[in-house]
């Protein structure tokens, strides 16, 4: 379990420095921007493919755990 938490811990210290430094003026602010919009288009792609594939599939694209008595 501490690994996980290491790397979000990791991974959002280098996201925070990546748009905060360009800020305090390190580095420019067009590249973290163009990251940040072209990891949200990747992202939205990811989804739909997800979505449309499961569906041509004819699997759930959300499970959900039933109580079992």
């Amino acid at each position: 379990m501490v690994i996980p938490v290491f790397g979000a811990i990791a991974n959002f210290s280098c996201l925070a420095f990546y748009v905060i430094g360009p800020l305090e003026g390190i580095g420019s602010w067009k590249e973290p921007i163009i990251a940040v919009v072209l990891s949200a288009v990747w992202g939205i792609y990811g989804a739909i493919y997800f979505m449309r594939n499961s569906k041509r599939k004819g699997r759930a694209t959300m499970t959900t755990l039933a109580k079992q008595a």
